[in-house]
């Protein structure tokens, strides 16, 4: 039999390891890892929202202790121009992505929309998830890839998929071109407000886009594009010395945020002249890599004025409520509700970093969750018109497939699309904080190397054995 000593250590070395391994530890460990979570897991959001039957206007204002407004830029170093600001995992190190604010609108077109928000539109897969695809699957797909020249898989309806049940997603089994059209003809899209406070903010835009079988652009011209010509690894442009008075910014000022809204700090078409590689360049000599300009059709239908001060982002938003363009932009009419899911990112995120609220009722001159007020004139009293304040939770990788599925006890009601989020979870910050915690939870569950399994397991049956070892003395015990 073993002595008493060693039964002990089993016990203690078999505990020590199930509750190593059990428990969550955040991954920011692994520079390999795509397991992020933020360490505020709430925030909130404030919205107005007002219509003078040619144009409709929302207002927002949320809290941010930073603003960040520089994004994705080139810095000469040694002779190279090396780049800084790429799509980040979790936060930008530098600080260098811009804040963002997003929402979807649907009319009541998109199936699971209504109930389930933002959700219907976040899959598996998807970039930056731990299952995401690589880009060389992406790019062999015949429309993702060879059509539209996408390299990453990102937002898409199941409407516009043809899995076996309305709510069956498979990413590569897309409906045909001809399908698609139909769709939009039908107004089976959501319509995407997208404003960025680098990529648009600055000349006073939002980007107009829709998603369906992908996060579409409405036109072919934003108000950004890329400066960088990669056949000769350099800028495009530069700034204008005649006019600003430098060619370009300071790595260290940038860094250390010290460039204002009210400095130049981005390019655009009224401040830049082609780029000159023969100009005596220091290191650390910065040159943004987005280039602003004006956009054209569609996507110049959403105009935007954001400042951000004293902690917060103050953001005006205007479009026309009828664009003329019906199939990639949602007509929004007096007397209608809209299901309008908010996201919003801070803290120099990207992509699924972001914040986001439960699906909104949002009623044009009509009794809503969210209620838009009619005013006479050309711009809204402000002043007149109550906030209304929605929580917001970080949502980690949780995916329509994951809600759908069997793994989760209210799948049946979002197959059936009867019951939302808010109906099992609530709506106030309590409960959002709750869905917050059960996102992190699942995220780090997900993102646990297999090596923690192992200890799992290994742990327990030492544990276990160790434990019938004493239990085997304490029957010999009492027969004595």
């Amino acid at each position: 039999m073993l002595r008493k000593r060693t039964v002990v250590l089993m016990l203690f070395f078999g505990l020590l390891v199930m509750i190593f391994s059990i428990t969550p530890v955040r991954a920011q460990e692994s520079d390999d890892s795509l397991v992020r979570v933020p360490d505020e897991l709430t925030t909130e959001l404030k919205i107005k929202v007002a219509y003078n039957g040619q144009d409709i206007f929302w207002l927002f204002e949320w809290p941010v202790d930073r603003a960040h407004f520089y994004h994705d830029v080139v810095v000469y170093q040694d002779g190279d121009w090396v780049r800084h600001g790429a799509s980040p995992v979790g936060s930008q190190e530098f600080g260098l992505y811009e804040d963002r604010l997003t929402f979807l609108v649907d009319p009541g077109t998109v199936q699971g929309f209504a109930t389930q928000g933002c959700y219907a539109a976040c899959h598996d897969q998807m970039r930056f998830l731990n299952d995401e695809l690589d880009e060389a699957t992406i790019a062999a797909h015949p429309l993702l890839g060879e059509t539209l020249g996408r390299t990453d898989l990102r937002k898409y309806l199941a409407d516009s998929r043809t899995g076996a049940e309305w709510w069956d997603a498979p990413w590569d089994d897309i409906k045909s071109p001809e399908e698609l059209e139909a769709l939009r003809e039908a107004g089976v899209f959501l319509d995407f407000w997208h404003w960025r406070a680098h990529r648009g903010g600055p000349v006073g835009y939002a980007d107009d886009q829709y998603v369906l079988e992908f996060r579409n652009n409405d036109g072919t011209k934003a108000a950004y594009a890329t400066n960088w010509d990669a056949d000769v690894g350099q800028p495009r442009f530069m700034f204008d010395p005649a006019q600003v008075g430098f060619t370009a910014l300071n790595w260290d000022r940038l860094i250390n945020f010290e460039y204002t809204q009210d400095d130049v700090y981005y390019l655009s078409t009224d401040n830049t002249v082609p780029f000159d590689p023969d100009h005596n360049w220091q290191n650390g000599d910065v040159i943004p890599r987005r280039f602003l300009q004006q956009p054209e059709g569609s996507q110049a239908s959403i105009t935007a004025d954001g400042r951000w001060a004293d902690g917060v982002w103050r953001l005006e938003l205007r479009r026309a409520m009828d664009t003329g363009f019906p199939t990639t932009d949602h007509a929004l009419v007096e007397g209608r509700t809209y299901n309008v899911g908010f996201a919003i990112h801070k803290n120099a995120t990207g992509s699924r970093w972001h914040y986001i609220s439960h699906l909104q009722k949002v009623g044009i001159g009509t009794p809503a969750a969210i209620s838009a007020v009619r005013f006479n004139g050309s711009t809204p009293d402000w002043n007149s018109i109550p906030w209304t304040t929605l929580p917001m939770y970080y949502p980690g990788q949780i995916t329509w497939e994951w809600l759908t599925s069997d793994a989760h006890p209210g799948a049946p009601e979002m197959r059936a699309d009867s019951r939302s989020c808010r109906d099992c979870h609530g709506e106030d910050s309590a409960a959002v904080f709750k869905m917050a915690q059960a996102a992190q939870y699942h995220e780090l569950r997900e993102g646990r190397l297999s090596l923690n399994w192992w200890l799992t397991l290994i742990g327990g049956f030492v544990f276990l054995f160790g434990g019938t070892i004493v239990a085997l003395n304490l029957s010999k015990y009492k027969e004595v």
